[in-house]
């Protein structure tokens, strides 16, 4: 029974950690200028930039904790 309590638990917090690195997506992008809702016209090296920002700031953040 435990294992399903775990389960649960699991998707919580998948869906907790998703919410987060979005929030955490839409901020590096604003910072950046970058619009992340027109798919269409939205450039690999612009979504590289965001990414790679992200990872940038998740790396100083570890860093200084």
């Amino acid at each position: 029974m435990s294992s399903n309590n775990k389960s649960g638990n699991n998707s919580s917090n998948s869906k907790t950690v998703r919410d987060t690195l979005n929030r955490f997506k839409q901020e590096t992008s604003n910072e950046l200028g970058i619009d992340l809702t027109n798919t269409d016209t939205l450039r690999t090296v612009d979504a590289g930039r965001v990414g790679g920002n992200m990872v940038r700031k998740m790396i100083d953040i570890a860093k200084n904790s």
